[in-house]
């Protein structure tokens, strides 16, 4: 997971001077699924800014600088109770019950990169970017769109595996990708895909990323439309996982904040989920104001 957070990081250092100024950080979240708010884009910034020099290190940008989120979890339980319990029968009966609570101490060691992993597994997405650079093409825009995303699609999830109804649009409209005419000649096809989270998420990345990819692309685009002036060199093609998209999903009310319970149940749908204890232990590392969310 840092590996993926570092390639974000680059992709968004435009000037590649190895920080990321708020311009950068603030374009780099229109890219997250849904976007980042001008607002939430500056509290975001102002949060992982922890030197408060208006530019993130790539530290900064991997969040809290602890080597764990963890340390020692106590199960806290109350104090034994007794209870007394009268029988309803004649002549009735009086019976005393003492319940002693056991006190545990649990050793909890959350790595950072652990609980990012494992956290990556509920939602892991990649936008596929392919770029086209054919003024014929741009010129015959919007009317050949519908063809470009469908051979677009249909080239990706060949070559990678990938089913097609695990590629949607920016709109999350299945099997399609979104089309877009960029500058004066260039059109841009648009696309998530979700990917297997296992030894094989690198493998469909390079694959998108490789030469034969855009190739192959140009070639039916070209097959397609014979009129239309495309060379290889004129289709790139590169993908970029995505922030997961948990905490969205496990803000339930929608405050734009998590408390330790919704934080909690997030945790459950981890792979492999995260323990009672190893959530809130997690919870208290990454709450640095300490306000309880």
């Amino acid at each position: 997971a840092e590996v993926k957070a570092t390639r974000i990081f680059k992709s968004s250092d435009q000037d590649n001077n190895k920080y990321l100024s708020q311009e950068e950080f603030y374009r780099a979240g229109n890219k997250f699924l849904p976007p980042l708010t001008a607002a939430e884009a500056a509290y975001a910034f102002k949060g992982l800014d922890l030197n408060h020099d208006g530019q993130l290190s790539p530290e900064e940008y991997m969040g809290p600088g602890l080597d764990t989120l963890g340390g020692t979890a106590t199960t806290t339980t109350a104090a034994p109770t007794t209870t007394t319990v009268t029988s309803t029968t004649l002549p009735p009966t009086t019976t005393t019950v003492t319940t002693t609570t056991i006190t545990t101490t649990t050793k909890v060691h959350l790595s950072i990169e652990d609980y990012r992993n494992r956290m990556g597994a509920t939602s892991l997405q990649a936008a596929v970017k392919v770029t086209l650079n054919s003024k014929s093409y741009f010129d015959a825009m919007p009317g050949v769109s519908g063809d470009v995303a469908t051979s677009v699609v249909a080239d990706l999830a060949e070559l990678t595996g990938v089913t097609v109804t695990d590629i949607s649009d920016l709109d999350q409209k299945q099997a399609t990708a979104t089309v877009l005419q960029e500058d004066t000649d260039q059109v841009v096809v648009k696309c998530l895909m979700t990917l297997p989270h296992n030894e094989a998420t690198g493998d469909v990345l390079a694959v998108i990323d490789a030469a034969p990819t855009s190739n192959r692309i140009a070639d039916h685009l070209l097959k397609a439309h014979p009129d239309k002036d495309i060379e290889h060199s004129d289709v790139t093609s590169v993908a970029e996982v995505q922030p997961p998209t948990v905490f969205s999903e496990a803000d339930s009310d929608y405050d734009k904040m998590l408390t330790k319970d919704e934080f909690a149940k997030s945790g459950e749908k981890f792979n492999p989920p995260l323990s009672r204890a190893e959530a809130d232990f997690a919870f208290e590392g990454l709450d640095q104001n300490k306000d309880g969310k």
